[in-house]
């Protein structure tokens, strides 16, 4: 099922262009959220932006992928309200996905928050939310970092952790999402609850 989300991403639109918000009026965009599944793969095609590395608030994990969590961003992610009648994805917080080297990664939602925890990246029409999130190999260029759009979709403000498994080895991360991890501060606002 597809939600509609009003005001999100339209930053990742690709023009390149901003305008100051002193001069243009708040405009909502409609965004939908994207179908649900257990498993989702990054489609690689179209990446936002090409960096040669990532930088605060997103914490690079083993070299291969990098996220914004609650040891790299002193303020824990803004939330959205979705409007969904699925009280599992009444939250969204945006926040990108860097993507390093040829290796392959996974981004896993912990068993405990699994329900009330999403997420998904990609700047295509195959996205999908996922539990469990395959990233790469993206390329083979070993000094450029891709960027992409996407974030959390979640039910409650929490202080939500992650796996990444990369190369055999799980990292735990937090992400303080509509509400801060230990030691971080609130969201900017405005931002829903």
């Amino acid at each position: 099922m597809c939600v509609p989300i009003c005001g999100l991403l339209a930053a990742c639109s690709g023009s390149g262009t901003t305008s100051p918000a002193s001069t243009v009026p708040a405009i909502k965009k409609e965004f939908v959220i994207p179908d649900s599944t257990a498993t989702s793969t990054l489609d690689c095609t179209s990446p936002i932006d090409t960096v040669n590395a990532p930088s605060a608030p997103f914490q690079a994990i083993d070299g291969a992928i990098a996220l914004q969590t609650s040891s790299s961003s002193p303020d824990a992610m803004q939330t959205t309200a979705t409007g969904a009648d699925d009280p599992s994805q009444r939250l969204f917080a945006k926040t990108a996905l860097f993507v390093h080297g040829s290796e392959r990664s996974e981004i896993l939602v912990l068993p405990e928050w699994s329900g009330r925890v999403r997420m998904w990246w990609g700047n295509t029409g195959r996205r999908q939310m996922a539990d469990q999130f395959v990233v790469g190999p993206c390329h083979t260029d070993p000094d450029v970092w891709i960027v992409f759009p996407g974030g959390i979709v979640l039910a409650e403000p929490g202080c939500i952790d992650l796996i990444v498994r990369h190369d055999g080895r799980d990292t735990r991360v937090s992400m303080g999402v509509g509400a801060p991890c230990e030691g971080q501060g609130p969201p900017a606002e405005p931002s829903d609850s």
